[in-house]
């Protein structure tokens, strides 16, 4: 824990900041609960091959950022 401190990654974590963290297993304990989750699925090869991306707010304020207009 200190070792992630000592490197200044927690600058980078302000009110207004968005930060992606591809491992946040790794950061339990440290990493604040995520505001936004995205998940991305792969589909097997061949004529359907392709990504699949779902993202999803755990509140009103990162909610916002969702809305198309």
């Amino acid at each position: 824990r200190g070792v992630v401190f000592r490197s200044g990654v927690r600058d980078y974590f302000s009110a207004d900041a968005v930060v992606l963290v591809e491992w946040p297993e790794r950061g339990e304990g440290v990493l604040a609960a995520a505001d936004v989750h995205i998940h991305i699925d792969y589909t097997a090869a061949g004529a359907g091959a392709g990504r699949t991306v779902s993202i999803r707010a755990t509140g009103t304020r990162r909610a916002a950022w969702l809305v198309a207009d």
